[in-house]
């Protein structure tokens, strides 16, 4: 799991990019985007 946080993370910040519509601190936005 340890492992997948910061996977997560830096896919968030490409993602935050193109849509910036929640904060990348923002675990639970980040896991609702990658269902998404």
């Amino acid at each position: 799991m340890d492992t997948n946080v910061p996977f997560r993370i830096g896919y968030s910040q490409r993602l935050a990019s193109r849509r910036f519509k929640c904060g990348i601190a923002d675990i639970r936005c980040i896991v609702t985007v990658e269902k998404v």
